[in-house]
């Protein structure tokens, strides 16, 4: 590091810098205008689902609530960690400054990820298992926050091995300098604990989104098989009712025979009369249970597909990011023979993730009426107090 204070040097590497850190410039505009929209959009989200009545105390809220703390810590931290980023790249001197990007890099994809596997197991119970123990709200509340515990564990090793590498790179006019990126520690370059506590991540990362995957196509698959009951117990239901209007058909026809039927005084009639007509009308009552209860039965299930539609969407858009990311973070020296521009775009999909952070408002706003209705009640009771 100390080469870095030659002057002759530091020109060569701060121009250097200098030219890298322009073509940069259209991905840190977006970064920024992205960091912001995540930061108005996740504050909405968390005032919705913590002021609107539209959502009571349920598991949906939770989540919500949960992935929106995540994403706005990463609107605030990361991603404006990651434009200043851009503009000291390859001359990168603060080594407590990059332990604090790592680690808040892991502690955001690996937080995100859990939660997004816990809503995908609450998913598959309440679809596929609707009349089974479901997880109950305050139990997501304690797992919700035994995830984030976990995912701070997570992250520590990268806060440990991530600091200020010293590397070559050739120069405008094609001569070696010596650059400074936020990398590994001096310590861990080439340490094995380096190499296996990257594909532990990738591990992880690939059974939660293989897990995730399964769930949701057993979700799926109970979804169309339960849209097609439900098609089939409208014909059902048809049949039932023209089975109550034979059965009120039949007391009728009892009833105008018994008219036509001389009595034979008043003790046969108290007889005969409620007899029949009771045994009648426990048939219609047990036929018109069955056909209630299995209405219901299959109304609940139909009313699940929005929210499972939500986040199965979140869920494809975050693995879809995190896998461009892993698959480009294995060579990470790569960047060393990359010109400006294709350094750029490289950059550009490396970091293709942080749309997880902004995305969910969006999602919502275009998934969920309730969360129109409640943006719109809210913005209503902001502009009468004013």
């Amino acid at each position: 590091m100390s080469d870095v204070n030659n002057s002759s040097l530091h020109e060569t590497l701060d121009n250097l810098n200098t030219r890298y850190a322009s073509a940069l410039l259209p991905l840190s505009i977006i970064f920024g205008f992205l960091a912001f929209a995540g930061l108005v959009g996740n504050t909405i989200v968390l005032l919705v689902f913590s002021l609107s009545h539209e959502y009571n105390k349920s598991n949906f809220k939770v989540f919500a609530l949960f992935l929106g703390i995540i994403d706005l810590v990463t609107c605030i931290t990361i991603i404006p960690a990651e434009i200043a980023k851009h503009r000291h790249y390859f001359a990168f001197e603060n080594g407590a400054v990059c332990k604090v990007k790592c680690f808040l890099n892991v502690f955001g994809s690996g937080a995100s990820a859990l939660t997004l596997l816990l809503i995908s197991v609450e998913r598959f119970r309440r679809v596929c298992k609707p009349f089974s123990v479901q997880i109950r709200t305050r139990l997501v509340i304690r797992l919700c926050f035994v995830l984030l515990l976990f995912a701070l564990l997570l992250a520590c090793p990268a806060a440990v091995m991530c600091g200020i590498e010293e590397a070559s790179m050739k120069n405008f006019q094609g001569r070696p300098t010596k650059v400074y990126v936020c990398a590994a520690d001096e310590r861990y370059r080439f340490s094995v604990w380096r190499p296996i506590y990257k594909v532990s991540i990738a591990i992880l990362l690939g059974v939660v989104s293989a897990t995730c995957i399964v769930m949701y196509i057993f979700v799926g698959r109970t979804i169309i098989k339960t849209r097609g009951r439900r098609l089939g117990f409208d014909s059902f239901r048809i049949r039932g009712k023209k089975v109550e209007e034979d059965a009120d058909l039949k007391i009728n026809k009892v009833t105008e025979g018994q008219n036509d039927i001389e009595p034979k005084g008043p003790e046969a009639i108290k007889e005969t009369n409620p007899r029949r007509s009771s045994t009648v009308s426990r048939i219609i009552n047990i036929t018109r249970r069955k056909l209630s209860s299995q209405s219901t039965d299959s109304e609940r299930i139909g009313r699940f597909p929005y929210k499972t539609i939500i986040w199965f969407v979140l869920t494809i858009i975050f693995i879809v990011s995190y896998a461009v990311y892993v698959a480009l973070s294995f060579n990470p020296y790569v960047i060393i023979g990359l010109s400006p521009r294709l350094f750029t775009l490289y950059s550009f999909f490396f970091r293709l993730y942080i749309i997880n952070s902004v995305i969910n408002p969006l999602i919502y706003a275009l998934l969920d009426s309730r969360f129109r209705r409640s943006c719109k009640r809210l913005l209503l009771e902001r502009l009468s107090l004013q």
